[in-house]
């Protein structure tokens, strides 16, 4: 018994040290890039969730799977860098796929086998940069690895059929409810199964429909919720900013923000146009349930040209993603507010020109010589 352990024990030290070549390499440096468009997406929406737990389903609004929103959402309680908690799911996921392809090949071949393609999977620029990005496409990944794993174990005979169809729906179930588009991985699971013959056992089809069955009702939920119309102006297409000065933009709205808290008594509005992505949903996430600062989506724009309503009330909405709760709000609030402009969806010309109350107070210069990053504020007549 003794030996054995120790056997047992001497084996592991091959993937113990794999964990910690891959976390190092992983961890080290893990905020070094700005967030990028998609990043703050993700993370927002499980900022909202926070907030929000009726919003399970936010992500839904853009036609979007939650299963990373709900991680990142749990992240977000443990890490008070939002970027951070975003990126660490990633890295936990990245983990699963390491592990998953050393028992996996480890398995089918030898240990030496797992361990080169683990080790592969640590060093390739690809998977390097997938696991280190606040996005759902690793966690897919990872997922999808585990199930071509669970179907060998079917087709091996090393775990009870009955009992490892339902596990293999739960994995199937949760890869899906990552990202839709894994549906392309259930191939795998089919030739497993063909060039096994596992499809030729007796009671197959029931174990495997109630596999499929599992998935489904995992997801049916979210495929319910989904939104196509609400969502159709939310899309990740067309420029997109690469996330450089958002942090500093949301470090100069803080100041602004707790400057004008010392000297109005109340938080700085700050307008955010309807559109995902940097840079104003990236300076959303560093600024969210920021005390000094109130987020107003501006949802009548630019249909209708004036950032600022008419009227003496207006309708506030939570967010760019929610349509309730809706508050009705003093006009005069927005006095001063400042406007996060979204360079890649208007022409900065004609908002001076329909809103000429508005002037530039801060501006972050991009690579590429141009302004990428630029704030407005409201200087109304008196």
């Amino acid at each position: 018994m003794k030996i054995a352990s120790k056997h047992n024990l001497k084996s592991l030290w091959p993937l113990a040290a794999l964990i910690v070549l891959y976390l190092t390499t992983r961890l080290m440096g893990l905020t070094a890039l700005p967030m990028s468009s998609g990043e703050a997406v993700w993370i927002h929406w499980a900022q909202i969730i926070v907030q929000y737990p009726s919003e399970l389903l936010v992500s839904g609004s853009s036609g979007r799977q939650p299963l990373f929103t709900w991680l990142t959402a749990v992240s977000l309680n443990i890490f008070s860098d939002p970027l951070v908690a975003g990126r660490f799911v990633a890295v936990l996921a990245g983990l699963a796929s390491l592990i998953g392809l050393y028992v996996t090949w480890g398995s089918s071949y030898s240990r030496t086998i797992g361990f080169l393609i683990a080790f592969l999977y640590i060093v390739i620029p690809f998977t390097y940069d997938m696991d280190r990005l606040a996005q759902p496409d690793g966690l897919m990944s990872a997922f999808g690895i585990w199930m071509f794993r669970w179907a060998l174990h079917i087709a091996q005979r090393t775990k009870p059929s009955a009992k490892a169809f339902k596990v293999l729906g739960i994995i199937i179930g949760a890869m899906l409810l990552t990202q839709i588009s894994a549906i392309i991985l259930l191939p795998l699971l089919f030739m497993v199964f063909y060039f096994w013959k596992v499809h030729q056992w007796p009671q197959f089809w029931k174990s495997f429909g109630v596999c499929l069955g599992i998935a489904f009702v995992m997801n049916l939920p979210a495929l319910l919720n989904a939104s196509y119309n609400e969502s159709d102006r939310l899309h990740f297409g067309g420029k997109t900013n690469s996330g450089m000065g958002v942090q500093e933009a949301a470090q100069f709205l803080t100041k602004e923000a707790e400057a004008f808290r010392k000297k109005t008594g109340v938080p700085l509005p700050v307008l955010l146009p309807m559109s995902s992505g940097n840079p104003a949903e990236g300076i959303t996430v560093y600024l969210w349930n920021h005390p000094d600062v109130r987020f107003v989506p501006v949802f009548w724009w630019p249909k209708s040209p004036k950032l600022i309503p008419a009227g003496l009330r207006f309708s506030h909405r939570p967010s760019i993603y929610q349509t309730s709760p809706v508050m009705r709000r003093e006009t005069t609030l927005l006095d001063y507010a400042h406007f996060i402009f979204p360079d890649a969806d208007y022409s900065r010309e004609k908002f001076l020109r329909e809103n000429p109350r508005f002037q530039k107070v801060w501006s972050f210069q991009g690579p590429d010589s141009g302004e990428s990053i630029v704030i407005f504020k409201n200087h109304p007549k008196k």
